[in-house]
C-alpha cells in the first residue's frame, strides 16, 4: 500500500513515480482495522509494503497495537518481508505495532523500518494481479521525524531500523533466531527494549538507553555520539555467552563521531558533547561473553568514552551488581576486556568497581585486561555483524584521571593500568 503517490498505470501495472504534491498518511489507529497478513499455512508469504509519501504536508505512518502485521510462510517455504518506508519530517512520527514475519523458512522474511524519502528511482513499478512491487521504497535518505515501535518484532531474517530522530523501542522487544542480525539507526535517541538476536549493532547521535536484556552471541556493538547507559536499575544483562560456537565480541563506544553504512561503523573521533558509559547510576546488572562449554572461547569486552564539552568520558559499572565474565572453555581462549576513558581535570575516569573474571579457557596470553585514561585512539572500524574491528582505541596520549577497580580474577594474563593522576587502586565495595 502506497499513499501520497504520483503514479501512472496501465491495464496490468501501476508505476509509481514519486510523491505527489499533497503527500498522504496511512492511518490505522483512528479507525483501526483488525489486521494485515500475507501469512500462509500451506505455502509461502507474501511481501508487505507499506509506503507514504510527504508533499506538502503527509508521510506519517500509524499503525496502532491493535494492528498486527503478518507475513509468515509455512514449513519450508519461504516468510514474507515487510518492509515500511514512511516520508515524514521533523513535525511527523511513525507509529509501528506488532510485526511477525516468522513460521516458514529460518533465513526469510525481513523487517525494515525507516523513516526515510521512499526511493522510486526511474519508477517502482506494481503488478495489479498479484501486488507484487519491483522494489520495496527502501534506501532513500532519511528524513528527520521520531518513531516507536509499540509492539514486538518477530523476525525470520533480518531487522533494520533507521528513525530520522528519537526511536522509541522501549515497549517494541525483538525476537530473531540464529539467522537475525539486527541493525539500528537513530538520528538521536534511541530507547531500546528486550532484543534477543544473532547480533546487534546499534549507532545513534543521541544517547542510547536499555529497558531490557540484550542477548545476541554473535557479538553486540552499542556507538553513540553521547551516553550510554541502563534506562531502569538492576533489570538489564548484555549476553553473547553461547554454548555452542564462541562467545561473540562486544563494542561499547560513548561520546563518538562516526560514519557508517550497511555494514560497518567507523570511529571518526570525539563528538562535541563527548558522553560516557554509565552502568553506575542505574546498575547493570552483568555483561557476559562466555563460551561456557566444550573447548569454546569467550569474547573480546571493550568500552570506550569520549570527552567533549559536558566534560564527561567516564567508563563506570556498579560496585555491587555489576559482574563481567569473558571466559572460555577446556582448550578455548578467554576474551580481552579492555576499558578506554578520555576522561581529564582530576576526575574519576574509570571505576570498574565490580568483580571482573577472565578465566575458563586454558589458552595460555588470552583474558587479557587493559584499563587506560587516555585519549581513545580514532579509526576503528567496526563490523556490524560481529562487533569484531580494525583499529583500535589504545594508544593515545594519557589524561590526569584516575582509575577506581575492584577484583580481577585472570590466569596467565596480564592485568595493565595506564593514568598519570595516581596509582590505580582497589575501590571498596559499597
Amino acid at each position: 500500500m502506497v499513499a501520497g503517490a504520483a503514479f501512472t498505470e496501465t491495464a496490468t501495472t501501476i508505476t509509481v513515480t514519486g510523491g505527489s504534491t499533497t503527500g498522504g498518511f496511512i492511518d490505522f489507529n483512528f479507525l483501526p482495522i483488525t489486521r494485515i497478513t500475507t501469512a500462509s499455512t500451506n505455502g509461502s508469504g507474501g511481501n508487505i509494503d507499506i509506503v507514504a509519501f510527504r508533499g506538502t504536508g503527509g508521510g506519517d505512518i500509524q499503525i496502532g497495537a491493535t494492528n498486527p502485521i503478518t507475513s509468515g510462510g509455512s514449513g519450508a517455504n519461504n516468510n514474507g518481508n515487510v518492509t515500511v518506508v514512511a516520508g515524514n519530517v521533523a513535525t511527523g512520527f511513525t507509529t509501528v505495532s506488532a510485526i511477525n514475519t516468522s513460521g516458514g523458512l529460518a533465513g526469510t522474511g525481513d523487517i525494515s523500518l525507516s523513516n526515510s524519502t521512499p526511493l522510486v528511482g526511474a519508477g517502482v513499478q506494481i503488478n495489479k494481479s498479484t501486488g507484487a512491487a519491483a522494489s520495496n521504497f527502501a534506501g532513500g535518505a532519511f528524513t528527520a521525524a521520531a518513531m516507536a515501535v509499540t509492539g514486538t518484532l518477530t523476525a525470520g531474517d533480518d531487522v533494520t531500523i533507521e528513525s530520522g530522530a528519537f526511536l522509541d523501542l522501549s515497549a517494541g522487544n525483538i525476537t530473531g533466531n540464529v539467522n537475525t542480525a539486527v541493525d539500528i539507526t537513530a538520528h538521536g535517541d534511541a530507547e531500546l527494549g528486550v532484543i534477543s538476536a544473532h547480533s546487534l549493532s546499534v549507532a545513534a547521535t543521541g544517547n542510547i538507553a536499555m529497558d531490557g536484556d540484550i542477548t545476541a552471541s554473535g557479538g553486540i556493538t552499542l556507538v553513540s555520539s553521547q551516553d550510554i547507559l541502563p534506562n531502569v536499575a538492576n533489570t538489564v544483562d548484555l549476553s553473547t555467552a553461547s554454548a555452542t560456537t564462541n562467545g561473540g565480541d562486544i563494542v561499547i563506544v560513548a561520546g563518538a563521531t562516526f560514519t557508517q553504512n550497511a555494514s560497518s561503523i567507523t570511529i571518526t573521533g570525539a563528538s562535541a558533547t563527548g558522553g560516557a558509559v554509565d552502568f553506575d547510576f542505574n546498575d547493570l546488572r552483568t555483561i557476559n561473553t562466555r563460551g561456557t562449554t566444550g573447548n569454546l572461547s569467550g569474547g573480546d569486552i571493550t568500552m570506550v568514552a569520549f570527552r567533549g564539552s559536558n566534560n564527561t568520558g567516564n567508563v563506570f559499572t556498579d560496585p555491587v551488581q555489576s559482574v563481567i565474565t569473558t571466559g572460555g572453555s577446556g582448550t578455548g581462549s578467554n576474551g580481552n576486556f579492555t576499558v578506554v576513558a578520555g576522561a581529564t581535570g582530576n576526575q574519576f575516569g574509570i571505576g570498574i568497581r565490580n568483580t571482573v573474571n577472565t578465566t575458563g579457557g586454558s589458552a595460555a596470553g588470552t583474558g587479557n585486561i587493559l584499563l587506560s585514561t587516555s585519549t581513545p585512539a580514532t579509526g576503528a572500524v567496526i563490523q556490524r555483524s560481529d562487533a569484531t574491528f580494525t583499529g583500535g582505541f589504545t594508544g593515545g596520549a594519557l589524561t590526569n584521571s584516575s582509575i577506581f577497580t575492584d577484583t580481577y580474577t585472570v590466569n596467565n594474563a596480564s592485568v595493565t593500568m595506564q593514568s598519570t593522576e595516581r596509582s590505580p587502586h582497589n575501590f571498596p565495595k559499597a
